[in-house]
Formats: structure tokens, C-alpha cells, sequence
């Protein structure tokens, strides 16, 4: 329906199914009676130091300097969500024989696959179209180009599933699931997921020599292809969606990196005067949407990874932030690299979601950071 009540608003800006399902893993590994503090405990000096500061940051500044003391309260509870879902997803793979970690990415998929069966089955329902406001109210996200996020994440597991699996029809499956991934970011014309994509394959086509055969090759191009069809020959409400869309953002930016951005770098000129009025700490999580710069009333963070952090935590909680984030990438790319093939869908997705989180919420939104912890928990395991 076109009415924005309490419960959708909180549903679609909280994303409370991701919260429900990193609790549920949680209680799982009570449950099994699984040390969860144990890989913290096992961190080096430094970074225990890095945490407890990031984390008393955190907290202070969502106490005693946020105005809008409960969404910061909510937004410091969904990042120590997020950790403890690492830590447990960590320690019970970690802690399993022979664990099959394909079908945790055929699983994804399957989800994947279920949202846009609902996706589908809602715009069916929808008697005036044309006077529809399809950029907001779209089942489950806050605005259409968030579909995104669900297209980098089943590009990866679709590529976890065709490349890492010693079973032949898996190939083709997980081709078909990368892809209707890739199908619908066309479909919903969103550059920054098939930006964030195109960025992963080139990048490790150049890093990694197993990528650069003609089976990677030709993968990469059938999903293209079977993407860009499927989302011609789907319904399209209005000239907004597909891929002429694509194209005619290009031409009417006339060469202006600001229209090419759809405003993002105005806003990150804008952004940096009030990061420098309180430089230190920040001014808490989940605050931009009240007191960030004039021309992004609404947003809810910059579209930026840097300036978010640092406005939220400052530049001292920002250097901590990435000094954590830097050394959990590169562990991860050391565990991946060690066998051929064998992380594909951890890499895509830690790398993607960082490149995405350049110009976009990605590790701002709950769904692309959970994809991101699992990516991390599963490599690191």
C-alpha cells in the first residue's frame, strides 16, 4: 500500500529481520554452550586496545553528545549485534567437522530468491503504477536502488556456489543465481551494485591467477548476458528502471561528476565542515539525518564509508575503526588466498561491500554488514 505506518517505517529503516536472525544465531550458540568471548581474548594487545576504545566512543558519544539519544542507542546495539553474529557464526563453523560451508551460500541464494518471489507478487498487486512511488515504498528496503545490496550479495554466492563446488551442477546453478542477481540491479538501475561487481571481477582477475582462464571468463560473461535479458524482457513501471535508464544518467550528467553521483559529492564537500566541528569524537551513530549538512536532511548517512565514520565517531574513533577493519580484510584475503578457488564468494563479498561502501551505506545498512561478517567469520574460520 502507499500508507507509511510506525510499524513499516521501523520494519523497513531498522531492517529488523537481519537483527532477528543474528539473534536467533546467537541463542543457537548458548545453546550448543560456545565460547563467544574466546576469539576476543585471543586478539593481539593492540587490537584489544583499538576495540575498547572504538567501543567507549561509541558509547559516550550516543550518551552525552547524540540529540537523538535513542536511534544512537539503537545503531551502538546493531554494531555489537553484528560482532557478536561474527564471533558466533566463527566459532561454531570453526568448531564443526567437515563443514559445508557451499550450502551456506546455496542457502543465501535461496533467500535471494524467496524476496524476489515476494518482490514479484507485491508489484502484481499494485493497481495505479504510474502513480506509485517506486523509489520509496518497496517491500522490505527504503528506497529501490537498495536492491543492490541483494545483487552483490547473490553475484558472490552464486560465484561461491559455481567455483568452489566439485559438483557439475553446480556450475550452472550458481550461474543461474548470479545471474538474477545481476538481472536485478539492471532492472532497478542501480549503478553502485554493478560498479561494486565489475570492481571485484577486475580486481581479481588482476590479483589472482586462477581467476584469469577462459572459464572464469566466460562465466562472467553468460551472467552478464542472461542478467541484461532477463531485465528486458521484465515489466518496467516507468523510464527509471532498466538499462536505458543506465545509459541516460550518463548523458544527462553532461560530464559533471556531482549529476554523475546523483548529488554525493556535494554532499561530501558539505559533509567535511561538519565533521571539523567536532573532529574528536563525532557526534554518535544514526545522527546525520538531523544535524548532517543542509542539502542531506533525510539521508541517513553520507554515502561515504570515511565520512560516516568520522562523523559519527570522529577522527580518532575513524582511525581506530579502519585500523580493525584493515587488519580483518587482510586476514581475510591471507585465508582465502591459500587455496584455489576455495574463498571466491568471501572475497566477492568483503571486497564488493567495501568498494560499495565508497559511495553508498553499505556498511551502514544491516543487511550488507551482516553478508560482510559472515564473509569475514567464514574466511577467518
Amino acid at each position: 500500500g502507499t500508507e507509511m505506518s510506525n510499524y513499516r517505517a521501523l520494519m523497513r529503516g531498522m531492517s529488523l529481520i537481519v537483527p532477528i536472525i543474528e539473534i536467533c544465531c546467537l541463542v543457537w550458540a548458548l545453546k550448543l554452550k560456545i565460547e563467544l568471548f574466546e576469539p576476543v581474548k585471543n586478539f593481539p594487545s593492540f587490537e584489544k586496545i583499538a576495540l575498547a576504545g572504538l567501543a567507549g566512543i561509541a558509547i559516550y558519544t550516543s550518551l552525552f553528545v547524540a540529540i537523538d539519544i535513542p536511534n544512537a542507542l539503537m545503531g551502538l546495539l546493531m554494531w555489537l549485534l553484528h560482532l557478536l553474529f561474527g564471533i558466533t557464526v566463527f566459532q561454531i563453523a570453526r568448531n564443526m567437522d567437515n563443514p559445508d560451508f557451499n550450502s551456506i551460500f546455496v542457502g543465501i541464494s535461496i533467500g535471494l530468491l524467496a524476496y524476489l518471489s515476494i518482490l514479484i507478487l507485491y508489484i502484481s498487486t499494485i493497481e495505479n503504477p504510474d502513480q506509485y512511488n517506486w523509489a520509496g515504498l518497496i517491500p522490505g528496503i527504503p528506497n529501490i536502488r537498495s536492491l543492490g545490496f541483494f545483487s552483490v550479495a547473490g553475484f558472490a554466492t552464486g560465484a561461491a556456489i559455481s567455483f568452489r563446488s566439485s559438483r557439475k551442477f553446480h556450475f550452472p546453478l550458481g550461474l543461474f543465481f548470479a545471474s538474477i542477481a545481476v538481472g536485478l540491479a539492471v532492472w532497478s538501475a542501480t549503478r553502485g551494485a554493478l560498479f561494486a561487481i565489475l570492481a571485484v571481477v577486475l580486481f581479481l582477475f588482476v590479483q589472482r591467477s586462477e581467476y584469469r582462464n577462459l572459464r572464469f571468463v566466460s562465466w562472467v560473461a553468460g551472467v552478464v548476458a542472461i542478467g541484461v535479458l532477463l531485465s528486458a524482457v521484465s515489466y518496467k513501471p516507468n523510464d527509471q528502471f532498466g538499462l536505458n535508464r543506465l545509459f541516460a544518467s550518463v548523458e544527462k550528467s553532461n560530464g559533471s561528476l556531482d549529476r554523475l553521483s546523483a548529488g554525493r559529492v556535494q554532499i561530501w564537500k558539505e559533509t567535511v565542515p561538519e565533521i571539523v566541528k567536532r573532529p574528536l569524537f563525532g557526534f554518535a551513530e544514526r545522527q546525520f539525518r538531523k544535524i548532517g549538512p543542509e542539502r542531506a536532511r533525510g539521508l541517513n548517512q553520507p554515502h561515504n564509508i570515511f565520512l560516516q565514520i568520522a562523523f559519527q565517531w570522529g577522527i580518532i574513533g575513524a582511525l581506530l575503526f579502519f585500523l580493525l577493519l584493515g587488519r580483518l580484510t587482510l586476514q581475510v584475503w591471507r585465508k582465502t588466498t591459500q587455496g584455489k578457488n576455495m574463498g571466491i564468494g568471501e572475497q566477492m563479498l568483503v571486497i564488493s561491500i567495501l568498494v560499495y561502501s565508497l559511495y553508498d551505506g553499505a556498511l551502514f545498512y544491516p543487511y550488507p554488514i551482516m553478508m560482510f561478517t559472515l564473509a569475514v567469520a567464514l574466511a577467518l574460520a
